[in-house]
């Protein structure tokens, strides 16, 4: 019926949602320069928080010596097997914080 299109329809023949040119200039900046911001604070905020930078520090680890040279928050204790493979505690033993 001629009276409800006042304006045409678009042309639906190239990309409806967003147009090439739209995502090169303003959509990409945006999702890197979202992505580095996101990231940044997390780690100065876990680096405030605890001192460490890594997952794997904050995780704990069984190794000798990590938590002296300060390359892990926790450390765990367990026990040797009858096959000489080291069992883990469930919780950590001992845990340090260079932030506390």
């Amino acid at each position: 019926e001629p009276y409800l299109m006042k304006v045409p329809p678009r042309n639906t023949q190239g990309d409806l949602v967003v147009p090439g040119i739209m995502w090169a200039y303003k959509w990409f900046p945006f999702i890197v320069s979202l992505a580095f911001t996101v990231i940044s604070c997390l780690q100065l905020s876990i680096w405030t928080h605890t001192g460490y930078t890594s997952g794997n520090a904050l995780l704990g680890s069984s190794r000798v010596g990590l938590l002296e040279e300060g390359l892990s928050a926790c450390e765990y204790g367990g026990d040797l097997d009858e096959r000489g493979e080291f069992i883990e505690d469930d919780l950590p033993f001992h845990c340090s914080c260079k932030k506390h």
